[in-house]
């Protein structure tokens, strides 16, 4: 229990310089959006592309397929749950209701878990995280959008004429960077293990070539600045949420939701599902964690209640620092 408590106060300390920068207004709100992009575009596919490649062979990359299915079961299992604990709460809009389901069907599923999957577990945890989150990332832009579009969806078919429905709009949105890399270390995987490079010469081989292990060291330096660029985008951007929020009981209610229902029902699916230690392990670290930050940007553009999301999404990650290791003492 102590080494948890310590791993996870660990990644959370990595959110304090982003959170003293944008409190000390040394970092803009356009700074923390120009990291974000940074991470998303340029060094987390990176990090994706190197780890895989070195984690896993063709095999092991298939027999893991389960993740990413398992990872959207898990955020399907957090939406069955909020819809039946809806009925008892008094919403003060349709939008709020929209935002409490997504909260209650998505969490941190990737930066926040990836420092403390590799304290615990290594480098090869890591490849299996980011495996995971592919499934995440397949489930927000579809049943996440679907939520938070499904009450204003007339509104906008008549507001809008010609223009895009709002429900086509994440079908594009799925070529991400993260899918571009998950699938370029796949491609790789395919032609190594399957000897599809005797047209190359031998110092480009992925195999020990010279050319390409110089890339790859250059690959993996870039994409180890994920991690510490991941946290201070998320330290900045809880530095700028008010605290104000934390007054809605709602929130709360949300909250207990979030950390400990949705948590407790996922880490006992997990024990039932025939899945191996270390994948098991994987999972139950995303099951755990709080609400996701960029829920925040997904009901400001797609329809939901911005102040009770960011009261959540504060709330959580401040109180995540007690319930994660103490909801992984249990299963761990």
């Amino acid at each position: 229990m102590q080494i948890l408590f310590l791993n996870v106060l660990a990644v959370f300390l990595m959110m304090v310089p982003g959170f003293w920068l944008r409190r000390r207004y040394l970092l803009s709100d356009a700074g923390t959006a120009e990291l974000a992009r940074l991470v998303q575009y340029g060094v987390y596919p990176c990090l994706i592309f190197t780890v895989i490649v070195k984690s896993y062979s063709l095999r092991g990359l298939a027999e893991d397929w389960v993740l990413p299915a398992a990872a959207f079961g898990l955020m399907l299992l957090g939406y069955a749950a909020g819809r039946v604990m809806a009925p008892g709460f008094r919403f003060v809009s349709a939008g709020q209701r929209r935002s409490f389901l997504f909260q209650c069907a998505f969490n941190n599923y990737s930066f926040l878990p990836l420092p403390l999957v590799g304290m615990l577990w290594g480098e090869k945890a890591m490849g299996r995280l980011i495996l995971s989150s592919l499934g995440a990332e397949l489930a927000i832009w579809t049943l996440g959008i679907w939520i938070l579009a499904a009450g204003r969806r007339a509104a906008a078919d008549e507001d809008a004429g010609d223009a895009p429905h709002p429900m086509l709009l994440p079908l594009a949105r799925l070529v991400t960077p993260v899918l571009v890399a998950m699938a370029a270390a796949a491609g790789v995987l395919l032609l190594r293990d399957g000897a599809g490079f005797g047209w190359l010469p031998s110092w480009a081989v992925p195999a020990g070539g010279a050319l390409w292990d110089w890339a790859m060291k250059v690959g993996e330096m870039i994409g180890k600045a994920t991690i510490p660029l991941a946290m201070t985008v998320a330290g900045a951007s809880i530095a700028r949420m008010r605290r104000s929020e934390l007054r809605n009981p709602l929130v709360w209610r949300a909250g207990a939701i979030r950390l400990l229902m949705v948590p407790l029902l996922a880490l006992l699916a997990l024990q039932w599902l025939p899945l191996d230690t270390e994948l098991r392990q994987v999972l139950q670290v995303v099951a755990v964690m709080p609400s996701a930050i960029v829920s925040i940007m997904f009901c400001k553009v797609y329809g939901g209640d911005e102040h009770f999301t960011t009261g959540t999404v504060l709330l959580t990650h401040v109180l995540a620092l007690a319930t994660v290791p103490l909801l992984l003492a249990l299963v761990l």
